[in-house]
């Protein structure tokens, strides 16, 4: 599955996070995305 603007990653805290989270910043940085923090796009 191939990451697109405005995708919401949720990642838990597993023994693979780590490798999971490099994954998924690997995957943004091949389709062109920064990732941000949701707390900054989001209302309260």
């Amino acid at each position: 599955t191939e990451l697109r603007a405005g995708d919401i990653v949720l990642l838990h805290f597993t023994p693979t996070l780590e490798a999971d989270l490099r994954r998924t910043l690997e995957a943004a940085r091949a389709a062109g995305l920064k990732p941000a923090q949701l707390r900054d796009h989001v209302g309260e």
